[in-house]
This record gives C-alpha cells, structure tokens and sequence, in this order.
C-alpha cells in the first residue's frame, strides 16, 4: 500500500496482484477497495512466472513487484510501476547476479521470498532488497533435489533513481547450512517462503525455516552483512509453519494450522552482538535490544 493520494490524505492507494495461470494480473484502487482499476492480464514482461510479492514506495504512484520465472531460467524478476500499479513498466532489473547465478539457477534453481522498500529516513532509502533461498554453490545445486535449496541469500539494489529504468542487484549470503548439506532437517530451507522486513532505521530483518526451526537474522550495513543466524523455537505443530515479520512493531510472527501466531521482539544492534537467551522460546518473549545509530535524512533521488 502506498502513502495516501497527496490531494485527499484519506485515500491511500492500494495495488493488488494476483497469478491467473501463467501470467500476472495487476490492479489497483484509490478508493478504499470499494473498486478496482480494469485488471491488467500482462503485468509481467516474462511468461511462465509465479510467486508474485509487491511493496510499495512512500508517494501515491510507485510500486515494485518481482515474481520468479519458473520456465528456463529461474531468475527473479523485478518491475517497477508508477502509475499505482496498473502496468509495471516503468523500470526493469534482475535480482539473481552474475556471481550467484551458478549456484541458484537451474537445475535446482531457488524460491523467491518478499521484496522490500526502504522507507527511512537514511541514506538508503529506496533500497530495494529482495530475499530468497537456493543452493549454497554450484555442487550442490548439480544435486537437482530441492533439499539442497540450503542457503538463504538477499539480493540488495543500492541508490535506486525513480528516473533510472534499470534497476541493479548484487547478491549477499545470508545463512548457509553449509556446503553439501541438507540442513539439520535433511529438507533444506525451501519448504516455506523466507520473510524479509525493513525497519525506521533502514535496518534488515531477515527469517527463514528448515522445516523444524524458524531462524532470524538482522542487518545493520543495508544488507552487505548478517548477523549470525538465532533459533526462534515455535513450538509448533510443523504443519504449514510459517513466519512474517512486522517492521514497524519490530515482532517476529510465526505460527501454523493450530497456532495461529506467536510472536517475538526482534531487533538490530550496531555491535552486532545480539543479546540473546539461552533458549529462544518463542513463547518467553525474548527481545534484543535496539540501540539505532542517528541516521542522516536522505537525499532526493527523484
């Protein structure tokens, strides 16, 4: 959701898609959702695309929307609207970079996870980051086996300009199970989607699961660097476990079919040395504490 139209504060903008077979359908409304713009059935530039995630900039009209090609390449995709989200042609980039490409594309490929705005007040707003898991190297992803989908990895565009139509991505590991492994599950990290979350203060929160273990991990340095992965038990049922992250009330949330939600204080320290319990229980509530570094507002990249 956008900000609200700057001519009546009351109406935010609201872009929508959605997958009809092999191609994204774009809309939007300026209405409250009382109505939708006529559906755009050629949203995507590339056909044969799925997992369609959007965010949206802090003004009426921009919006970014990246969806993973499932054809040839497994690449991720990443378009840019400004017109509120009916067409997305405004600006082109892949996330997926030159360096990276042989461990997460085929055979094996990766599974794209949530895009994210920055919307602080720092140098790095308008950042664009974009989180996903796929194999640790090249070896493993000559596995073809998703079980080897063992390494989390946020693919980070830098000094995004609303007048530039490219957009660039270079790629930053976040976790691995190490190299060769399935992980502590034997089923990898692609069982679920990974969430991502940007705070105030244009710190990175990154969550992702091993079907057995949600993991967290923050970022201080707009994604170039993580901190070392914390458990975050659940205590949950595993079926369909799944995990947000809220960037504005700093909570993890993670939950399934019989426990909805839990949830914990997740937060950045510039040390990077998270003071964490002993066990992560989700359910004690355990917090890290924020000490955010001033942040210098942000030049006009318009």
């Amino acid at each position: 959701m956008n900000s609200p139209d700057p001519f009546n504060l009351n109406i935010p903008n609201l872009a929508v898609v959605s997958l009809a077979a092999a191609e994204v359908t774009g809309s939007h409304s300026t209405d409250r959702a009382d109505t939708f713009s006529t559906p755009n059935p050629a949203t995507a530039g590339v056909p044969f695309d799925d997992r369609m995630w959007i965010d949206a900039l802090d003004d009426p009209n921009h919006v970014y929307m990246e969806y993973h090609d499932f054809g040839t390449t497994s690449q991720i995709f990443v378009q840019r609207s400004n017109d509120g989200g009916q067409t997305y042609t405004n600006a082109l980039g892949t996330v997926v970079d030159a360096a990276t490409e042989p461990s997460v594309g085929p055979p094996t490929g990766n599974i794209a996870g949530q895009i994210k705005v920055d919307r602080s007040s720092c140098t790095s707003h308008g950042n664009l980051y974009q989180i996903f898991v796929g194999p640790d190297n090249p070896i493993d992803n000559s596995n073809n086996s998703s079980s080897f989908l063992n390494a989390a990895y946020v693919g980070v565009a830098s000094g995004v300009s609303l007048t530039n139509p490219t957009l660039s991505f270079t790629d930053y590991k976040v976790f691995s199970c190490g190299a060769g492994s399935t992980c502590p599950s034997g089923a990898g990290l692609g069982n679920l989607f990974p969430a991502l979350a940007v705070d105030k203060f244009g710190y990175l929160y990154a969550a992702w699961s091993d079907n057995t273990t949600i993991y967290y991990s923050f970022s201080v340095s707009q994604g170039t660097s993580w901190s070392p992965a914390i458990k975050v038990w659940c205590r949950s049922s595993r079926q369909f476990e799944h995990s947000a992250i809220d960037h504005k009330l700093e909570r993890l949330c993670c939950g399934d079919r019989q426990r909805p939600c839990d949830h914990a204080g997740v937060h950045a320290e510039p040390s990077h040395r998270p003071r964490q319990p002993h066990r992560a229980d989700i359910n004690r509530r355990p917090t890290w504490q924020l000490r955010p570094e001033p942040c210098r507002l942000f030049p006009d990249r318009n």
